[in-house]
């Protein structure tokens, strides 16, 4: 079923980053808000594999993860609920990213792929981590 034209553009121009991948981990679907959080355009980015916002040094446990979940249709791990905000690392264009994650899968009688909603928490992870080292270096 065809998504409506209103859905469409809401999705299309909501400030947060709206992506799917299918069964794959190819891009399918970018809305600006992506743009926007990762610094590649729509025509750069669907069509491409996940990798282009995953760390290098994060692969073999996104792909690993992705795979289960589009085995069982469950999330990867047992703290991870559909529409739960997780944090994640991610690459922006040139850049790491601090992001939340609100991912959702699409099942139907197979798995279709994965849907996430997603903000830049760069500021909040790097605040946090000052706040951190701060308390620990007055505990010493």
């Amino acid at each position: 079923m065809p998504i409506p034209d209103f859905e469409a553009r809401f999705l299309a121009n909501t400030p947060d980053g709206i992506l799917f991948a299918d069964e794959k981990g190819i891009i399918r679907f970018w809305n600006a808000g992506c743009e926007r959080l990762f610094g590649h355009s729509a025509t750069e980015a669907v069509g491409q594999s996940l990798d282009i916002i995953v760390p290098q040094a994060q692969r073999t446990r996104h792909w690993q993860g992705y795979a289960n979940t589009m085995r069982t249709g469950q999330p990867a791990t047992r703290r991870a609920i559909s529409w739960r905000c997780l944090p994640c690392a991610r690459m922006a264009r040139a850049s790491p990213l601090s992001s939340r994650s609100s991912r959702s899968a699409m099942p139907k009688i197979r798995m279709l792929g994965i849907g996430a909603v997603m903000r830049d928490a760069t500021k909040r992870f790097e605040e946090s981590k000052a706040l951190k080292k701060a308390l620990a270096a007055t505990q010493r």
